[in-house]
């Protein structure tokens, strides 16, 4: 003999209910998981940050589709999207940046969930890997401001790719670089004050306001590395 089963009791499918920033979340690493099996597979070469921009955005966009399930919902996609900051930002050195990917998801309600997304891709050949160590920290004190400083977008999203294992598994740096560790399962807590300095001697400082927990991925003989960024309400 069976227990009578309320049919009110079966679990509803996964995204019934799923709020909008969730299933943008979604959207995001479901389409970074098909650009990494494509890289893996051959079926698209990154030669560079624009190849890395470019793929991923049209990935960005058949996803995006395929999560379409209402009439009124919709994936917004501007590449190179204007930042006007209120204060300089480090990169630029002025108040004014380009965001290399930004997404708009609307999903049937009042709200709209948004997110920036900036995009890394450094070649072995580069031999600018001090420097690049650097600019991964100035891109995420930029999607920081991003999400704390604009209404607009409620998330930030990091990916990097490489083919050079230094970033990944470097035994030491140096000590004008030391600062800037993005090596495997490294960590970085928020406050702590970095420092770089230049060939010519000039001291630039990076302080983030979140920690963060650096975990790659290998894909062939690539390396990749992500991270969301969140507003923080308080």
């Amino acid at each position: 003999m069976t227990n009578h089963l309320d049919i009110n009791d079966l679990p509803h499918y996964r995204y019934k209910g799923l709020k909008e920033g969730k299933l943008l979340q979604h959207i995001i690493t479901t389409s970074r998981d098909i650009l990494l099996g494509q890289i893996y597979h051959l079926k698209v070469e990154i030669n560079n940050e624009a190849d890395l921009r470019l793929h991923f955005s049209y990935i960005l966009k058949k996803v995006g589709e395929l999560f379409e399930f209402g009439n009124d919902h919709h994936l917004k996609i501007n590449l190179e999207a204007p930042f006007h900051s209120q204060t300089t930002l480090l990169k630029s050195g002025s108040n004014k940046s380009k965001i290399d990917i930004a997404l708009e998801w609307y999903g049937g309600t009042h709200f709209v969930s948004s997110c920036a997304i900036e995009l890394k891709y450094f070649l072995w050949s580069g031999l600018r890997e001090p420097q690049n160590r650097f600019d991964v920290y100035c891109d995420l004190k930029n999607l920081e401001e991003y999400v704390q400083q604009n209404a607009l977008y409620q998330m930030g999203y990091f990916l990097l790719g490489t083919d050079n294992p230094h970033y990944v598994n470097q035994d030491s740096y140096s000590s004008a670089t030391k600062d800037f560790d993005i090596r495997h399962n490294t960590t970085y807590k928020a406050g702590t004050e970095l420092i770089y300095t230049t060939r010519n001697n000039t001291a630039r400082t990076v302080c983030l306001s979140k920690d963060y927990h650096f975990q790659w991925q290998q894909v062939s003989h690539y390396y990749f590395l992500d991270h969301f960024i969140y507003k923080s309400y308080k």
